[in-house]
């Protein structure tokens, strides 16, 4: 028997799936659901496309296979710009991919030209918002290059925003952005098909709010729907989304009293990032982890916690990707 675990409610991520689908559809905007915190697992893929995201988005390739093999159906978006050396990969598994890079959108071409395939671009641009992306100036050549090759499809522009962007900032940047693709579109004489107008982030400072500019037609979503949440730091719930999507049970394997009285739990920085754990029984306290314990202030607790007792916690985002990836975590699913 394993120690620690993680009861995932696939229901309720459908349901954080469907509110975020409407959320985002007051503004005309699709929802692309991320998957890559919790490595592509299938059934929560699936969660996902029953609540309505339009296309699976992660970050590597080996889960994007996991999906496909599977039988989750797609599309399927490489959420980066691709190595050189994963471009076969990228065109035999992926519909799409975020590009940054010039180089690799000729070895996309040759390989998608190749194979007799067809490859979706998503051009990412870079307006000092922390990531990757080609700058305003770029984007005009780049969207032509990309038009002019045969086996690639221009599917629109991208950006990526700091998970603690200030909202104002965040707002005037994408209509930077909108009104870049609408100056783009005249030029080239045709319409940019889509805005990818960032993360979950932008649920907190835009959606939320009922700030978003007009024009933005799609984000990619993974913590809003997992966790609903907008921010880990506190954590920041979303009215009307689920928070206990995700639940962590942890054996204790030690109660000592050393001036208060602690506990130690079988698992560590290994398993899970510990600022990111919050605990669901009244009086726990997370003090610190160490690679494969964490220590807990149990002063406050219910006194009938004891070794072999079992704590809970909701999780963030870094909490959840390491559990999710970990080979020593149980999973448990609720259909």
């Amino acid at each position: 028997m394993i120690p620690v675990s993680v009861r995932v409610d696939l229901p309720l991520i459908t349901a954080n799936a469907r509110a975020a689908c409407e959320l985002c559809g007051r503004f005309g905007i699709d929802v692309w659901g991320v998957t890559k915190a919790v490595a592509a697992q299938p059934g929560i893929a699936r969660a996902m496309l029953d609540g309505g995201v339009t296309a699976l988005a992660e970050t590597r390739l080996s889960a994007v296979n996991r999906l496909e093999e599977s039988g989750v159906p797609g599309p399927y978006w490489l959420l980066r710009s691709p190595a050189y050396c994963e471009v076969a990969e990228t065109i035999a598994l992926a519909d799409g991919s975020l590009v940054a890079d010039r180089g690799v959108l000729d070895l996309l071409q040759a390989e998608a030209r190749r194979t007799e395939r067809r490859h979706r671009v998503l051009v990412m641009v870079d307006m000092e918002t922390g990531r990757e992306g080609f700058l305003p100036a770029e984007v005009g050549d780049v969207c032509r290059h990309v038009l002019a090759q045969s086996h690639l499809e221009l599917e629109g522009l991208g950006i990526y925003f700091e998970a603690q962007g200030d909202a104002d900032q965040q707002a005037a940047t994408l209509v930077r952005l909108r009104d870049l693709a609408d100056r783009l579109g005249r030029e080239l004489g045709r319409p940019i098909p889509m805005i990818s107008g960032g993360s979950t982030s932008i649920v907190r400072t835009q959606l939320l709010d009922g700030r978003q500019p007009a024009g933005v037609t799609n984000v990619r979503l993974g913590t809003a729907i997992l966790l609903g949440i907008a921010s880990s730091v506190g954590p920041r719930t979303i009215p009307g989304f689920h928070q206990d999507t995700f639940v962590l049970s942890c054996e204790l394997n030690e109660v000592k009293v050393r001036g208060r009285r602690l506990g130690l739990l079988a698992m560590g920085h290994t398993d899970a990032d510990p600022d990111y754990l919050y605990p669901l029984q009244p009086g726990v306290k997370v003090v610190k982890a160490f690679s494969d314990h964490t220590l807990v202030d149990l002063e406050e607790a219910d006194p009938s916690l004891q070794a072999g007792s079992t704590l809970r916690f909701h999780l963030g985002y870094y909490a959840l990707t390491k559990l999710m990836h970990s080979p020593w975590v149980r999973h448990e699913f609720v259909r």
